[in-house]
């Protein structure tokens, strides 16, 4: 787990509280919670106890006590062996919030394009030629990167807080895993619809660009979908519990 938790005073002072815990307990979970849902903690990594526990400066039993309520909620999967990764979302609210993401997304782009200047544009072509370079490398990861910061462009240009605000929270619901693999279906259609949108930016063509836009999503969509399939969500989940599995037996032979 790379990204910094910041440890709120409330939860300082519980730690420091041997009959407050209670309260410790339910800002762990609180803080957890956020954590993950903020991206954070991305579907499929693992959440390691020791690390957590030196972050709050806990002992582990508030925390295991945290992580089994999160499991209860379904934001985590308690696997044999101690181990615990970041569940990715069930198929029903998956299949709710992509069309939902991608309608946000192309409000966004109609309200950009009537704001977004050459220096945007240009900033824009950059970025997609990282998406090409990493789809010619077959760099899952660095593609989703360089896609994700073309979106941040874009709701910049759109200039609507509140409009980023509801696109944020519901795409931190999405939990989209660790990128992984060597490819995406319809890689090559995404950067394709890709290119058409950036073409119609800089030729100022709204109608164009409305058309584009919508076949782009289509296809993002898809690729949105294979991602927190069970195929590819679920690989970092099912490995993390072999690995567990394996080394809870290489302990139980070690001799005594």
């Amino acid at each position: 787990m790379n990204a910094d938790i910041a440890l709120p005073l409330s939860l300082k002072k519980a730690a420091r509280n041997p009959g407050d815990r209670r309260v410790l307990t339910d800002e762990l979970i609180a803080n957890l919670r956020d954590t993950i849902c903020s991206g954070q903690l991305r579907a499929g990594s693992r959440v390691t106890v020791n690390e957590l526990r030196h972050r709050f400066g806990v002992s582990r039993t508030p925390l295991r006590k945290a992580l089994r309520m999160l499991a209860i909620e379904g934001l985590v999967i308690m696997l044999p062996g101690r181990s615990t990764v970041v569940a990715p979302p069930g198929r029903q609210r998956v299949d709710e919030l992509i069309p939902i993401l991608g309608a946000l997304e192309r409000l966004a782009g109609e309200l950009a394009w009537a704001r977004i200047d050459h220096s945007g544009v240009k900033h824009l072509r950059l970025l997609h030629q990282r998406c090409v370079e990493s789809f010619r490398g077959k760099d899952v990861s660095s593609y989703m990167d360089a896609d994700a910061a073309m979106r941040r462009v874009i709701f910049e240009f759109a200039s609507n807080r509140k409009l980023s605000d509801i696109y944020h929270l519901l795409q931190a619901q999405l939990r989209l895993p660790v990128a992984s693999g060597t490819s995406l279906p319809g890689w090559s259609n995404v950067l394709q619809e890709q290119d058409r949108v950036l073409r119609a930016l800089e030729m100022r063509n709204a109608s164009m660009c409305g058309l584009v836009t919508r076949r782009y999503m289509r296809h993002r969509a898809a690729i949105l979908q294979a991602l927190v399939s069970a195929d590819l969500g679920g690989q970092g989940i099912r490995r993390a519990g072999r690995e567990a599995h394996l080394k809870r037996g290489r302990s139980d032979r070690r001799p005594s």
